[in-house]
């Protein structure tokens, strides 16, 4: 299985993984499709891909709201520190190619130029030292 950061990163965060009070994610895994289409749980790349990342309060904001949403929808697990933070309504985890196809949708229906998914963790994300 060929991991791929960023929205594998992304899949791969777990409710256990954000500090929302103090407004952190721990990145420390990838969630990856393999070729017949399965998700497994990947190593990030290097050991210092392991990293701290500042989240911006309107991001805490909107992620509390997602919580509160899927509390109702899918139970008290759905919300539990190993319980994935991006889901289908199902509750099970979103896929890296899922991912990708909905932000390209999304940024289509903008005005905004063409981005790669991968563009906005440059002007985004922020490592905690």
């Amino acid at each position: 299985m060929r991991c791929r950061p960023v929205r594998g990163e992304a899949c791969g965060l777990q409710w256990g993984d954000l500090d929302l009070d103090d407004g952190l994610a721990y990145v420390s895994r990838q969630l990856q499709e393999d070729a017949r289409g399965r998700l497994g749980v990947c190593p990030l790349k290097t050991e210092s891909s392991r990293r701290a990342v500042a989240l911006d309060p309107e991001t805490v904001v909107i992620l509390r709201g997602h919580r509160s949403r899927q509390r109702p929808r899918l139970g008290d697990d759905a919300v539990a520190p190993e319980a994935w933070v991006f889901t289908h309504p199902d509750g099970s985890p979103l896929s890296p190619p899922f991912l990708t196809g909905a932000f390209v949708a999304m940024v289509a229906q903008t005005d905004l130029p063409p981005v790669r998914l991968h563009d906005l963790r440059h002007g985004a994300a922020t490592p905690v030292c």
